[in-house]
């Protein structure tokens, strides 16, 4: 199994499930699973059977997970309001 690193991918763009585990050292359904809780980044749907997620908000998640829970629960809470 090939590791991906955030070093290997473009600034911007979306990425796989598969390069996501990747970069998380988590599994599929760890993901998720996070993503259902609001712990981890919503994907986009990119396609009829195709989803991704943006690797923004990847890298942001991976430099302080606490940290994006955080503004992740505050947005919620303002209803978006603030973006």
């Amino acid at each position: 199994m090939h590791l991906t690193t955030l070093d290997s991918l473009c600034q911007a763009g979306y990425i796989t499930l598969p390069k996501v585990c990747g970069v998380t050292s988590r599994s599929k359904p760890t993901i998720w699973r996070w993503c259902k809780q609001g712990l981890f980044p919503a994907p986009v749907k990119i396609g009829p059977n195709s989803t991704a997620w943006r690797i923004e908000d990847v890298r942001e998640w991976v430099a302080d997970p606490q940290a994006w829970q955080l503004r992740a629960r505050q947005r919620q809470v303002d209803g978006g309001r603030n973006e």
